[in-house]
């Protein structure tokens, strides 16, 4: 088997999607892999089948990023490493010619929607990405739509990108509801609280909603991200954020939960709707590429118009009981991920 080396910080300071998504790479490579992941601390739970190697974080040009440029390639050019996978945008760098070089991008909204991340972010994509991905060999995307977007932004890289869909869930069955318990008529969302969630334009609709309909609820799972403050949504009647939330209590909030609702302006993936689609729960999606992708004509997808928003929910909420189900939807995107994985590891090995 070939040396592989994955560098694995976001695995240990990512809590949202993308260490979700970085997490089943690592799992899926593993088994075709002699791979060891590189960490800056242990993990609280390691439960992979495959070596770990503490690289501490030191003096200050060994934290972080800086890391990337020091520590990291002077551990995986000694240790005979035949590829390297930096799976959180930036690198692999530093490393001898004959090291196949693998970079992981999971969107590009520094670069499109430069508003909706902080100025530092939008700062080094600017300034690196570039060049990053001049010096990788392969680029692993996470759908179909951020290699569209990626092609876009840089032509060149066209031929190298890989894509690999997130682990697709199988489905399971919805729990039930009960109408005259008040904690299970609520509308579910996913994600850390920044712009491009756009949780400001579905609370509006809300509001609107509560009106006529006062006992329904919002319940919000994910960290404090950036540039939203929790306490618009801590302030608010009906509406719940409940924070980070293990992936138990993720997976009891939608077993319960009567719909799912991402009103995102964009999504590299969009990771939670397939979980919410495993757990058959309608759902209410704005019409960006990647729930088309996800969603494969399955769902009726919504522009981000207030009224149209507030006519579908009330449609829903007067007409509930009808079952919803995406085993084919599943079953398809299942498929599509198993031919992507074998492409994946034939060009590696190569």
């Amino acid at each position: 088997m070939k040396k592989l080396a994955f560098y694995g910080d976001s695995l240990v300071y990512q809590y949202a999607g993308i260490r979700n998504y970085n997490w089943d790479l690592l799992v899926s490579l593993s088994k075709a892999f002699d791979t060891t992941v590189l960490l800056p601390s242990q993990l609280e739970q390691n439960l992979i089948d495959a070596e770990t190697k503490i690289l501490p974080e030191t003096s200050f040009l060994h934290k972080g990023r800086f890391r990337a440029f020091g520590t990291i390639p002077k551990f995986v050019n000694n240790e005979s490493f035949e590829i390297a996978i930096e799976p959180a945008h930036f690198g692999p760098f530093r490393l001898k010619p004959s090291i196949t070089r693998v970079t992981v991008i999971h969107d590009l909204t520094p670069i499109n929607f430069p508003s909706f991340h902080p100025l530092t972010s939008v700062f080094a994509h600017k300034l690196l990405l570039k060049s990053v991905l001049a010096g990788s060999d392969y680029i692993i995307v996470n759908s179909q739509t951020t290699k569209n977007e990626l092609i876009e932004y840089e032509s060149s890289s066209q031929e190298k990108i890989i894509v690999f869909y997130p682990n697709i869930p199988i489905s399971r069955e919805r729990g039930s509801f009960n109408e005259a318990n008040n904690q299970d008529l609520y509308f579910v969302s996913i994600g850390t609280l920044e712009p491009r969630k756009n949780y400001a334009f579905f609370l509006s609709v809300f509001r609107e909603l509560r009106k006529k309909r006062p006992n329904v609820k919002w319940i919000i799972l994910g960290k404090a991200g950036w540039k939203i403050k929790p306490e618009l949504f801590i302030n608010e009647e009906g509406v719940e954020w409940k924070g980070f939330v293990t992936n138990a209590e993720k997976e009891e909030y939608l077993n319960r939960a009567m719909a799912y609702v991402s009103t995102s302006h964009y999504e590299g993936f969009g990771l939670p709707t397939l979980e919410a689609m495993a757990h058959g729960l309608p759902m209410f999606l704005s019409d960006i590429n990647a729930h088309r992708e996800v969603t494969l004509g399955s769902v009726d997808l919504l522009k981000l118009d207030k009224a149209t928003w507030l006519d579908a929910l009330s449609r829903f909420l007067k007409n509930r009981g009808k079952e919803t189900h995406y085993h084919t939807t599943l079953a398809e995107l299942q498929e599509e991920r198993k031919s992507q994985y074998q492409e994946l590891v034939k060009k590696l090995k190569n």
